[in-house]
């Protein structure tokens, strides 16, 4: 089973009533959504019916009900597109010479006309290229311009210089009017949608504007000492003098620095009598260390003063 056509979700057209003032917009409108749908809007009969459900009310409705009339007693029904929107025109715009149709042709530019429509119904999603074709096919149909050639050259003055030379490069090149709406069409689909996926994707890989965070290392004691520039002499001497590894006073070890963050380590009050005794024993110990530390090798004495420097031995 074939699946049924999808429509384009553009804002339909508004209903309309006759005013003249109005009928630019209307004509516009529609032939846009058709454009825009035309893989549904594929022939002019069903053109013409989606053209003609619009007309309601005001003297629109009256001249509807004497065109569909007309299509039903005529073997031809509403005839061809072109016929049809040229009666409507002919109805429903101001009587402008072909002169003045001519000159509108002339000044006519795809990017006004664009810009125009856009501000207008900033709710629908139009296309340059496409603004342009439907605003020539209604000032041809005016001026009754029916020459392929005139009606080319009219449509080329009014295109972006892009546009032109994407339809001059093509193997071959378009002929008629209808050709030629068909390419710039095309073309310029292309071109709005390259646009929307560079603007999309515009600033993917650069620089991200976040802040990252930084580490922020923990303050030292601006007192302490770097235990890791101690030489081996010096960390033999702190052992032997019972200095601390941290901040190279003694009454401490390292490990108090640890446990009381940012606050001082307090020194305890010692009585010359315990300074005696403690000072005997430190003596023998360090005799007793110094005697083992000798019978060891250079790198063993490094090592085993690190290991003790690591495990807060002060």
């Amino acid at each position: 089973m074939q699946a049924r056509p999808t429509k384009i979700k553009i804002r339909l057209p508004d209903d309309f009533n006759g005013d003249r003032k109005k009928t630019r917009t209307f004509y516009l409108a529609t032939q846009l959504y058709m454009m825009a749908n035309k893989h549904i809007y594929d022939t002019d009969e069903k053109k013409i019916t989606f053209f003609i459900s619009f007309l309601k009310e005001g003297t629109a409705g009256p001249w509807a009900e004497a065109q569909m009339t007309k299509a039903f007693t005529n073997d031809q029904g509403f005839g061809t597109w072109e016929a049809f929107t040229t009666r409507f025109l002919n109805a429903f715009t101001e009587a402008d010479t072909a002169g003045d149709v001519r000159a509108k042709l002339r000044v006519l530019r795809q990017t006004a006309m664009a810009d125009e429509y856009i501000l207008r119904d900033p709710r629908t999603l139009l296309l340059r290229g496409v603004v342009l074709i439907a605003y020539h096919r209604m000032l041809t149909a005016q001026c009754r311009i029916t020459e392929d050639v005139s009606l080319i050259e009219y449509f080329q003055e009014g295109l972006q210089n892009k546009l032109v030379e994407k339809v001059y490069s093509m193997e071959r090149m378009p002929k008629t009017i209808e050709e030629w709406y068909e390419a710039t069409s095309r073309f310029d689909n292309q071109y709005q949608r390259a646009r929307a996926v560079i603007n999309r994707y515009k600033g993917v890989g650069q620089t991200s504007n976040l802040v990252t965070p930084r580490y922020t290392p923990p303050s030292k004691d601006p007192n302490a000492m770097d235990v890791d520039r101690l030489s081996t002499s010096d960390r033999e001497k702190y052992m032997k003098e019972g200095r601390c590894f941290t901040c190279g006073q003694t009454g401490h070890r390292a490990a108090d620095h640890k446990q009381d963050k940012g606050r001082q380590p307090e020194r305890r009050p010692v009585r010359t009598t315990e300074i005696k005794e403690d000072s005997t024993k430190e003596v023998s110990n360090v005799t007793k260390i110094k005697a083992m530390m000798a019978e060891l090798e250079e790198n063993d004495k490094i090592k085993l003063l690190e290991e003790m420097t690591e495990k807060d031995f002060a």
